[in-house]
């Protein structure tokens, strides 16, 4: 697609132009295009999106498509604030001819075939940069952002680089947003000394030998006050065990050594688990007693799609006692693809027990009554059943978008 500009007003300032998007013409040559993006930049755009579909829309499409680059930063006008592009290449970079682009503050790619000096080079040309999305860059195996080109940078967001190894931006102390999602990576590497106002990390792989970089990651992070600030936290279950397997865990007299609770501010934790078993159970609770997150107030669980083992486990001994006043002020809780298993029961029991502030636990399960599963224990399944009767658990077949996570979208943009 190649957009086009159209005048849309602003809310507290004068009309400023942006690009809405056509479907482009397949057969459309570069110069074409480039009077397009020349057009762009003498209208002032300030929002500029660029897409090129992903396959040809007919056996018949020209291969000519494909071929098109948008020129940067030659073709990003002065007032760009924001671009956004999706399945084209980048050209220019390297020029000596290439001038800085004061205004922009915002580059989303999508698709790009930028590798890692490329990027570092775009870096280095937007000095007001404070959004930056990657999704689905294959090119890309080592991102790192120093001081100077990321002085400004406040959101960094990581989507399915699949060659992606490395990730270093310790060096950004600005950061207050950072989401994650794809492969382990054998370096990573996060400020020490950001305030964190939200965090995305989910490993998409199981367990491997790379969990010792993150336990580095992690470890270094309960020893300073990173997640003071954090209000919002996603993470999968791999990091879940990376943190709950720390050496020697986390005491409660070594968090007032740095002067309270690590998770103080945070009111929302999501827990996207990869496998839902009694292992996992035990890093639940050892992770709400660790970080003490006494404020949290929305609590969101993602079981596995498809059950990765049966109703009855043999293995389902916890080993852990569940973690005492964590959730006095726990109001909402969703769980979905809940299949009534017993440790998927035993988590709802433990929750309806200690979040005494709760208001609604809704469970997006296939069936609507409890199932007859052996193991659960009748104390459960009667607390269960009582909530069910009073209102407190909503049970429901489909997702209520109502009530959602923070994180829910968060790639959606990228």
């Amino acid at each position: 697609r190649v957009p086009r500009a159209a005048p849309v007003p602003g809310a507290a300032r004068a009309p400023r132009p942006v690009l809405a998007r056509r479907r482009h013409n397949p057969a459309m040559g570069a110069r074409q295009f480039g009077r397009y993006l020349d057009a762009a930049a003498r209208c002032g755009v300030e929002d500029l999106r660029v897409e090129l579909p992903e396959k040809p829309p007919s056996p018949d499409t020209p291969t000519k498509a494909t071929t098109l680059r948008f020129p940067f930063p030659a073709a990003a006008g002065p007032a760009l604030a924001r671009l956004s592009l999706r399945g084209i290449g980048v050209s220019g970079l390297h020029s000596r001819a290439a001038r800085p682009c004061s205004a922009l503050e915002v580059v989303r790619l999508h698709s790009v075939p930028v590798d890692d000096r490329g990027l570092a080079r775009m870096l280095a040309l937007c000095p007001r940069i404070r959004v930056l999305g990657l999704h689905s860059c294959s090119a890309l195996r080592r991102i790192a952002v120093t001081a100077a080109t990321g002085r400004k940078l406040s959101s960094v967001t990581i989507a399915g680089c699949s060659w992606l190894i490395e990730v270093d931006v310790a060096a950004v102390s600005s950061l207050r947003s950072f989401r994650y999602t794809g492969g382990f990576l054998s370096s990573f590497y996060l400020p020490d000394n950001a305030a964190f106002a939200d965090l995305y990390i989910c490993f998409d792989a199981q367990r491997s030998c790379n969990v010792r970089i993150c336990q580095k990651v992690f470890s270094d992070w309960f020893e300073s006050r990173v997640c003071s600030k954090l209000t919002a936290l996603t993470i999968c279950s791999n990091v879940l065990f990376v943190v709950s397997s720390l050496p020697n865990g986390i005491s409660h007299a070594e968090s007032a050594k740095v002067g309270g609770h690590f998770f103080q501010s945070m009111t929302e934790l999501q827990l996207l688990m990869l496998d839902m078993k009694a292992p996992e159970l035990a890093n639940i609770y050892v992770f709400l007693k660790n970080s003490q997150c006494s404020n949290l107030e929305r609590l969101f669980v993602q079981l596995p799609s498809i059950p990765s083992g049966p109703l009855v486990d043999s293995s389902n001994y916890v080993g852990v006692e569940p973690p005492e006043d964590v959730l006095e002020n726990l109001k909402v809780v969703k769980i979905t693809n809940f299949n009534w298993n017993r440790i998927e029961v035993q988590l709802v029991s433990f929750l309806l027990r200690k979040a005494s502030s709760l208001h609604k636990l809704v469970l997006v399960t296939p069936s609507l009554v409890p199932l007859d599963v052996i193991g659960i224990q009748k104390e459960d399944l009667l607390l269960v059943g009582e909530a069910v009767a009073n209102g407190k658990i909503i049970l429901s077949k489909l997702d209520d978008a109502a009530t959602k996570p923070f994180h829910s979208d968060v790639f959606a943009e990228v």
